[in-house]
């Protein structure tokens, strides 16, 4: 048994984030960006790659995350299609966007597709195309997927005859999904990227807009009424400056939403990136904090990736001094608290730049990584996905919530045993 211990120094915190897997693609190969897309519900676990025209489920069987099934288009699509940019999950359906498909003469169109589960088989159930296509719409880039409703994001779509954006709303019937709406903000101006980002929870929905206002950018609340969604408030990027791209991210739950920023400049760190944190009051929702890295560093894009379940934020960055890196915050009583840092020693794996979580589970995909296959040799930019536990531990004491990947020997025996469609088993209890 293998056990991977965290490294930890800093100050002392309650919760601890053990890694217990590491997944590669059963067929990995050079430069496909596995991970560059994650969704989880359950025990399923989707994980998209992006240059790969295929997209991997695997289920936790009590002991370890097995592959159950690897996902391709029905369309002899190219290699360029982006099939696996966007994954969403909800129980047996699983959505996939391939926003840069092309339709005849169209290119970048884009498409979504739809695939269902029945006992332990995935079947592809619906392709959806954009109603009135054109080039460059970029059609499935941002996905939200919850009980039979789902909205896909078209951040280059023309409306009005400029570039504005779009987001379509589809409802599931039967083995269908029917188009029901086009969703516009009120005042969509040129060049928005409306769609860019998405999110879901309950009866809200987060839609970012990362072009509006010269790149400063924007995000929409709407809220289902009556089976059609009705834009509810503007939240604008308050104290912000052109080129934040504020909307580049975004999350919801229940009352929460996060907001990445991944390009604001704070002081003399250019592109450190932020999130800024929104509460709902009654119908309105106020700013309540701006949260940012606690060691800023010069395109770190803090916010380029956010997700939230109830009191825990995930935030991940595109750059991060030798690499990339997750950010944990917990809400208390008062304001939001950085409570750990996941990061990789490896300084090109873009680890964090997607993630999700579901209970105890986070998930954080790496695209770039470079994985040993078989003992066989290394595949560069083949990607990764790692599996870390949340463990609450009040009688261990420790003195930093950093965790960094690879810097002991058994870190390093993990790093040369890459997953293949399965993972080793791992002892999730942590070796201080």
């Amino acid at each position: 048994m293998l056990t991977i211990a965290p490294v930890i120094a800093k100050e002392i915190t309650s919760t601890e984030h053990v890694l217990t897997a590491k997944l590669i693609a059963s067929d990995a190969s050079e430069y496909r960006e596995f991970g560059s897309a994650v969704a989880i519900d359950g025990n399923t676990l989707v994980i998209g790659q992006s240059s790969g025209q295929s997209v991997y489920v695997f289920i936790h069987d009590g002991v370890s995350w097995v592959e159950q099934a690897k996902l391709t288009p029905s369309e002899n699509t190219s290699a360029y299609s982006g099939f696996g940019h966007a994954v969403e999950i909800d129980g047996d359906t699983i959505a996939v966007g391939a926003p840069f498909e092309d339709l005849g003469d169209d290119t970048n169109v884009g498409a979504v597709y739809l695939y269902s589960r029945s006992e332990h088989h995935w079947t592809e159930q619906h392709r959806i195309l954009p109603d009135n296509p054109h080039s460059f719409e970029n059609f499935g880039f941002s996905l939200a997927l919850r009980q039979g409703n789902l909205l896909t994001g078209s951040p280059g779509k023309d409306t009005h005859d400029f570039t504005n954006g779009q987001v379509s709303y589809y409802q599931q019937t039967g083995n269908r999904w029917v188009l029901k709406q086009q969703l516009f903000p009120k005042d969509l101006g040129t060049a928005d990227n409306f769609g860019f980002s998405i999110d879901i929870s309950g009866d809200t929905a987060v839609i970012g807009s990362i072009g509006s206002n010269t790149n400063l950018g924007d995000a929409e609340i709407f809220t289902l009424s009556g089976g059609l969604w009705v834009e509810q408030q503007s939240l604008d990027n308050q104290n912000g400056a052109q080129g934040d791209s504020f909307g580049y991210s975004v999350a919801i739950h229940g009352d929460t939403i996060a907001i990445g920023a991944p390009y604001a400049s704070e002081s003399e760190t250019p592109d450190q990136g932020e999130v800024s944190i929104y509460k709902r009051t009654g119908n309105n929702w106020y700013l309540q904090e701006k949260v940012f890295s606690d060691v800023p560093v010069f395109s770190q894009s803090f916010g380029f990736h956010t997700t939230l379940q109830e009191n825990k934020l995930l935030i991940g960055t595109y750059h991060y001094a030798s690499g990339a890196a997750l950010f944990i915050f917990e809400r208390d009583e008062h304001a939001w608290q950085q409570v750990s840092k996941l990061s990789s020693p490896e300084s090109q794996e873009a680890f964090g730049m997607a993630a999700a979580i579901e209970g105890n589970i986070i998930a954080i995909g790496a695209p770039n990584a470079d994985v040993l296959v078989n003992g066989q040799g290394t595949a560069t930019g083949a990607g990764a996905v790692y599996l870390f536990e949340s463990i609450r531990s009040a009688d261990v004491a420790t003195n930093n919530p950093t965790h960094s990947l690879g810097n002991n020997a058994a870190n390093e025996a993990a790093k040369n045993h890459d997953s293949l469609g399965k993972t080793s088993q791992i002892s999730s209890t942590p070796v201080l």
